[in-house]
């Protein structure tokens, strides 16, 4: 396993309870070992660190970090700050990632130096994680110009190098949502993104999901456009 590239798998969470499970096990999961997992418990009420204790005792890659509440970005600082591995992906706590989702993007990276963060399709899915659709990826025009006008892909969807995210910095704290999209556009003026072809996990839909807090999302979208 040492010859293997240490891949840092960041989870964000507040109050997951119903949905970490899901997003560790799939991180854990996969075909490319050597991992850490980092949970950033972001000062969670609910029973969190109770579901995840009989993990960490089993699987010493799975580490846990308790803070108080600051937000998406804040948590991901966290543990970006954290992290050990020569690459970084993200995952949010009630999403999870395909099994060989680290697998293949860190053979493309590795096939192709000059690229920083690659990026992949994901499944839209229910409640349950049931795929309802293909969101496929597949750019119309060139990065960056396309971070102009929407954010291109959630969280979940790229690997990448922590050289990149060493120059990039951190994420914005000020930010309460679309705080992935402006770090992709920061991001974008550090390296290549590259685009890999088919599916690498899926985004789940659900009522509590911050997307349905329509105040907060226009807020923050207009702070980064």
């Amino acid at each position: 396993m040492m010859d293997k590239p240490l891949v840092s798998v960041i989870i964000s969470t507040y109050n997951a309870e119903k949905f970490i499970l899901d997003a560790v096990i799939s991180a854990l999961g996969q075909t490319h070992i050597n991992i850490e997992v980092i949970v950033v418990n972001d000062g969670s009420t609910d029973s969190t660190l109770e579901v995840l204790k009989p993990i960490m005792l089993r699987d010493a890659r799975l580490r846990i970090l308790q803070k108080a509440n600051g937000g998406l970005s804040s948590a991901r600082n966290a543990g970006i700050n954290n992290a050990r591995g020569e690459y970084i992906c993200f995952l949010d706590a009630d999403d999870i990632f395909l099994i060989d989702k680290v697998a293949r993007q860190l053979a493309f990276l590795a096939q192709f130096p000059g690229c920083g963060l690659v990026y992949s399709d994901h499944y839209i899915g229910n409640e349950f994680l049931v795929p309802i659709l293909l969101d496929v990826k597949a750019p119309p025009v060139k990065f960056p110009e396309i971070l102009i006008y929407r954010n291109w892909f959630a969280p979940l969807s790229p690997l990448i190098r922590k050289t990149v995210i060493e120059q990039t910095g951190l994420f914005d704290e000020s930010l309460r949502a679309s705080e992935d999209w402006d770090y992709w556009i920061r991001c974008s003026e550090q390296t290549a993104f590259c685009y890999l072809p088919g599916p690498v996990g899926v985004y789940r839909t659900h009522p509590a999901q911050m997307h349905n807090n329509y105040d907060l999302m226009r807020t923050n979208y207009f702070k980064v456009a």
